[in-house]
């Protein structure tokens, strides 16, 4: 199996992986970067701040870059409703 890194990159700090994980392929490995920078933002969020230009850099064991995946690419953003809407909408249901 081959082994990928997982370096996170949030504004000017670099935090490196010394010891990757051997994962069976590609798409395995952009599950764990999803999951990585998931519960990065998770701990951003708990302080009240959150970078969504910060990425996740996953090696390849040879040193090469696999790919790159920026943490707004880790989730679906969805928009708060105006206040009007919602109370527009509970008086058409009522």
């Amino acid at each position: 199996m081959p082994a990928y890194f997982f370096h996170t990159r949030i504004g000017e700090d670099y935090l490196e992986d010394p010891e990757g994980l051997d994962l069976r392929d590609l798409a395995a490995a952009h599950r764990t970067a999803i999951r990585i920078a998931r519960t990065q933002m998770a701990e951003e969020v708990m302080d009240g701040r959150l970078d969504l230009g910060s990425t996740v850099e996953v090696m390849d064991g040879g040193g090469e870059t696999a790919f790159v995946l920026r943490f707004s690419e880790a989730i679906d953003i969805v928009r708060q409703r105006e206040p009007e809407y919602e109370v527009r909408r509970a008086a058409e249901s009522s």
